[in-house]
């Protein structure tokens, strides 16, 4: 759903633009350029904004989104009353992609894919940094990020999921599904092996 406009669904499209349709009639670009850009990370307001890959978005406030520029590695603050993006998190440049813990742009991801809202501390993103093999947080207010878990056994994590009433994760990375349990910090493999395929059955023994 869009926050900003009830009954709208808020969606990326072409992973360079995000929009905004009631489903029947009219559908709207907030901002972002359509085209191909593959270099580019320009702020500013409406179509003068340029995202290289839009992986993910979530909506913080009403009037607030945050965008995942993975390719940028980076996340991207949109005003969606001034229909304005500004970084957030990470410097936003393509070749500037790394692992670093701290405040705003000092912070670096390398590729960072997807972000959640934490539902056990409500002004904390969690964001899956890809190349990183990392579950990263992101304080929405201070905008520092911290490393919430990191393992070189964690591949390449993408989209992840929170129960609410216990606050663990559920993330999908490579070729298995983890598990992560919020009350001890621990990770391990829900489902999936080594190896890719197609292979149903017991958790353990499924292949993706």
């Amino acid at each position: 759903p869009d926050y900003y406009i009830e009954g709208n669904l808020l969606f990326a499209d072409n992973y360079k633009v995000l929009r905004t349709t009631d489903g029947r009639t009219k559908t709207i670009n907030i901002v972002g350029m359509v085209g191909d850009c593959y270099h580019c990370n320009t702020d500013g307001v409406g179509n003068e904004v340029s995202f290289i890959k839009i992986t993910s978005f979530v909506q913080i406030k009403k009037d607030e989104v945050i965008v995942v520029d993975r390719d940028n590695h980076c996340l991207r603050h949109l005003d969606r009353r001034a229909f304005r993006v500004s970084r957030f998190t990470g410097n936003c440049y393509y070749s500037k992609k790394g692992y670093y813990d701290s405040s705003g742009t000092k912070a670096q991801f390398d590729k960072p894919f997807d972000a959640i809202v934490d539902q056990v501390k409500k002004n904390t993103l969690i964001v899956t940094d890809y190349n990183n093999n990392a579950l990263r947080t992101v304080d929405t207010t201070t905008r520092q990020v911290s490393t919430l878990i990191k393992l070189d056994r964690f591949v390449k994590p993408q989209r992840l999921t929170q129960d609410i009433v216990t606050g663990n994760l559920f993330i999908t990375a490579l070729n298995k599904i983890w598990h992560f349990i919020y009350a001890d910090q621990t990770l391990s493999v829900l489902a999936g092996s080594d190896g890719a395929g197609f292979r149903n059955g017991p958790f353990s023994a499924a292949l993706f």
